[in-house]
């Protein structure tokens, strides 16, 4: 496996991923463009470099966005570079859990997409679904123990040198404009790790809610238990947390709350009146505005660059 994702077709696959996410520059300040002018040299000093076991991340770049509430939410930019050892690392590791997560029965795991997840949540209450639970993850990403991403991973990742990299680029150091910090828990948010090992670990409390007769609809850093009879979402209150503290990351304990389906909610950024449905599934999500992004990062004499002085090209 460690070869496959050093391959020139997997990395170039990988920069296309990161490219069509677009994204601003890290802390080295190399946008897209520049990186992609001398594209086919880059891509060959980066699979010699994982190949060798010489790649080094450089530090992850700490921005604050506004989200849809206005609150700051943190994002974690990696370099270019970075971006696409991380896709491509992502690219051979994704099939084979996906294959893993469609061997099992459960359904949850088809509705990440906020439009299915309110087409589930209406079809689940006409079957007899009529308690809902919405909860928040507090600090999903920032909050999940790197010993259980990593233990996880090791349990369906055969190759250990991969989840070595994963490890890795998971302790990668973050510039937050003053300083560097280590990482010592989570999935930096705004990575190309976040969405594939997020859900991973999403999938093990759907497993075991669904085991209990419940209905775990789950999308983004949200989700909504279903029950059918009046005390079981409740109860799922008690195991959720329970579950979630075993794979170490904590669920905001002022955020769940149990409230009848054909109240007139808000769920999913839907309108459930009755058992209807009302939003456009063609309305925009809010512009992500940036609200703060650290001055620039003084490269000279970090020691990923030390070992990469041949590149100086990228500045």
């Amino acid at each position: 496996m460690m070869s496959e994702h050093t391959t020139l077709e997997n990395l170039e696959r990988a920069f296309r991923r990161v490219e069509s996410g677009r994204g601003m520059p890290g802390v080295d300040g190399v946008t897209l463009e520049t990186w992609r002018r001398d594209l086919p040299r880059r891509l060959e000093e980066l699979g010699q470099d994982l190949a060798r076991g010489t790649y080094r991340p450089l530090p992850l770049m700490a921005c604050l966005t506004a989200g849809a509430d206005g609150a700051p939410n943190p994002l974690f930019v990696p370099t270019v570079r970075d971006r696409t050892a991380q896709a491509a690392v992502v690219n051979v590791i994704e099939p084979s859990l996906e294959a893993r997560f469609e061997e099992d029965p459960f359904p949850h795991r088809k509705t990440g997409c906020v439009r299915h997840a309110a087409r589930r949540a209406g079809k689940l209450c006409r079957e007899g679904f009529s308690r809902l639970v919405k909860a928040d993850i507090a600090s999903f990403f920032g909050s999940l123990d790197h010993g259980a991403i990593l233990e996880r991973l090791r349990d369906l990742v055969v190759d250990a040198a991969v989840v070595r990299l994963l490890g890795q680029m998971l302790r990668a150091e973050v510039y937050d404009g003053e300083r560097l910090l280590g990482l010592e828990r989570g999935i930096p948010r705004g990575t190309v790790l976040a969405p594939t090992l997020g859900k991973l670990f999403l999938d093990t409390l759907g497993e075991t809610l669904s085991r209990r007769g419940w209905e775990l609809i789950r999308y983004g850093h949200d989700l909504i238990v279903m029950a059918q009879r009046t005390g079981e979402a409740e109860d799922s209150l008690e195991i959720s947390p329970e579950v979630l503290a075993q794979l170490e990351f904590d669920v905001d304990p002022e955020d769940p709350r149990v409230v009848e389906f054909w109240w007139e909610i808000e769920a999913l950024g839907f309108l459930f009146p009755g058992d209807g449905l009302l939003s456009p599934f063609d309305r925009m999500p809010p512009p992500r505005t940036l609200l703060y992004r650290p001055p620039p990062f003084d490269l000279e004499g970090y020691p990923s660059m030390q070992a990469r002085s041949g590149n100086s090209s990228d500045a």
